[in-house]
């Protein structure tokens, strides 16, 4: 598992991007990749664990929890 950080996520849309702690590019975030309990959202400068993997448009983050 990855370690990172929410850069900003969109409620409303349901995605936004996570800042990897190893300095890679960032990485799209879907609310369906949230594993958390409760409404699927991120909050900016939230700390996440993840795993990457290949989406239809590049890299992306998936079963994103809390760190």
């Amino acid at each position: 598992m990855a370690i990172g950080t929410v850069k900003w996520f969109n409620d409303a849309k349901g995605f936004g991007f996570i800042t990897p702690a190893d300095g890679s590019e960032d990485l799209f975030a879907h609310f369906s990749a949230i594993t958390m309990g409760g409404f699927k959202t991120l909050k900016e400068g939230q700390k996440v664990t993840f795993e990457v993997t290949q989406g239809p448009k590049g890299k992306q983050a998936s079963n994103i929890q809390a760190a």
